[in-house]
């Protein structure tokens, strides 16, 4: 019997240890075999990677590209980063092939809707937000084929293409992007980006002066940005959160689809290990529901929304010494949000949201909010250089003290809502409040007590399984 198994990013586990675990163990222990064959297989697809480089620079046949090794790659939750070295006699650079990865997500529609959601972020803050760093986007490809800047195309594509962007614009229709469609004579097995490669030499931005940029133009809805296969990119994706994709590729089925998205702010085997958790997982969203009139204004329900960055964290930003942010480096989580759910990044304090709790390990809230209170200084001088639509300094200081900071942090999170509901919402409205879980619980559908039989039997299940994971 094995004392223990591998899971991807994270520490071998033994049998007790994967038991108490909050995510499904079995799921992350198969995908250490599925990223070792996406890795044999993209290696295997090396000289593929050389020539769809080569073109989407618009390199001659004498350039080299050379693909670094798989144990130099760069792998995050959804995406596997591939540096390629490029010498050529007018270029001499590292570029970035970025790859999203198809076992992190729950099926082919929803990789295709990352990368096009993340392409039409890119595509988007080229135009509209130039002030913020980002790498330079040179190509990339989609479930329908290549793209590339419109500046590799021959002159008279070039022209066409103005001709056309002016007719489109006469007549109201979405403005094409910069990017056109690209003849390859080799693909890979999966999607890709293919970007400019960041070091640390860049210039600094504060992240203030990101968050108002994002935030000065106002959106019609609460959705993501898309790019299409006519080269047009438009607001009309679904909100795209790192949660919403995490539970998916778990086995959660999707609550909207693909491209609805709202005009007003009008499921996973090992989620439950026991009848406590699982109703207390259930009195959880409805309370949310139940408590959301508090924290939803009523001034700014049917919009206008806001951008914003809802995974901006440590791993995905350069910062300087000062934590200023130096550049962007991930925007496929970037969507139109209601301005109350604008906050201080809590990530400054480097600590889960679910930590930021004052008690005898420590004074974690009081920590953060001196570090909020600096970061709303800040704030407030940089707003005062734009004319926006929202008062955001006044929304967000009116979030942290009625306490919805934690509630917009609530719906965010994959699982950090049952602590944050408890440690910061339900203590505002009594102190003495016993029995929620279980009252709560009944309210959250018909037939709840079948929810909490199946999820128990689930739990059972799933716990077999592991144990068979074991002794195999």
């Amino acid at each position: 019997m094995a004392s223990t198994i591998p899971l991807l990013d994270h520490e071998s586990v033994t049998f007790e240890e994967a038991k108490n675990l909050d995510f499904n163990v079995i799921h992350r222990h198969n995908q250490v075999a599925l990223a070792k064959q996406l890795y044999d297989d993209l290696w295997s697809h090396r000289e593929s990677i050389a020539t769809i480089t080569k073109k989407q620079l618009g390199l001659d046949a004498g350039a080299e590209c050379s693909v670094a090794l798989p144990q130099d790659w760069i792998r995050g939750k959804f995406n596997v980063c591939i540096p390629i070295e490029v010498k050529s006699r007018r270029l001499g650079r590292r570029v970035l092939m970025r790859c999203p990865m198809p076992f992190a997500l729950r099926d082919s529609a929803s990789l295709d809707e990352k990368l096009r959601g993340e392409v039409g972020a890119y595509l988007w803050m080229q135009e509209h937000c130039p002030d913020i760093r980002i790498p330079q986007l040179y190509g990339f490809s989609t479930s329908n084929g290549h793209f590339t800047h419109e500046a590799r195309l021959p002159w008279y594509m070039r022209l066409r293409r103005i001709v056309l962007r002016l007719f489109r614009s006469l007549f109201q229709h979405p403005a094409l992007s910069s990017y056109a469609p690209m003849t390859s004579p080799t693909t890979l097995p999966t999607q890709y980006m293919l970007l400019d490669y960041i070091g640390q030499d860049v210039g600094q931005m504060l992240s203030t002066r990101i968050m108002i940029s994002l935030a000065r133009i106002p959106q019609p809805r609460i959705g993501s940005f898309r790019f299409h296969d006519d080269c047009t990119v438009t607001l009309t994706n679904r909100p795209s959160f790192a949660a919403t994709a995490l539970l998916e590729n778990w086995g959660a089925e999707p609550s909207i689809d693909h491209e609805e998205t709202y005009c007003s702010t009008e499921s996973n085997e090992s989620a439950a290990d026991d009848e406590y958790d699982c109703r207390a997982q259930m009195a959880i969203r409805t309370m949310l529901r139940t408590l959301s009139h508090n924290y939803i204004k009523r001034e700014y329900r049917n919009g206008p929304f806001l951008l914003q960055l809802t995974d901006l964290h440590q791993s995905n930003v350069f910062v300087d010494d000062d934590w200023n942010i130096t550049c962007l480096l991930d925007l496929e989580w970037l969507c139109a949000l209601p301005p109350e759910a604008l906050s201080a990044p809590y990530w400054f304090t480097g600590r889960s949201i679910d930590g930021i709790v004052d008690n005898h390990e420590g004074q974690n809230l009081t920590e953060y909010d001196c570090i909020r209170k600096e970061f709303m200084r800040a704030f407030s001088e940089e707003e005062s250089r734009f004319k926006l639509v929202w008062p955001l300094s006044r929304i967000m200081e009116e979030m942290w003290q009625s306490r919805g900071t934690w509630f917009w942090h609530s719906l965010e999170s994959v699982n950090g809502a049952y602590y944050l509901v408890y440690d910061h919402l339900v203590p505002q409205f009594s102190e003495t409040i016993s029995g929620l879980d279980k009252s709560f619980a009944l309210l959250w559908r018909r037939k709840s007590q079948h929810i909490v039989e199946k999820k128990i039997s689930d739990f059972n299940g799933y716990t077999q399984k592991l144990g068979r994971l074991y002794t195999e």
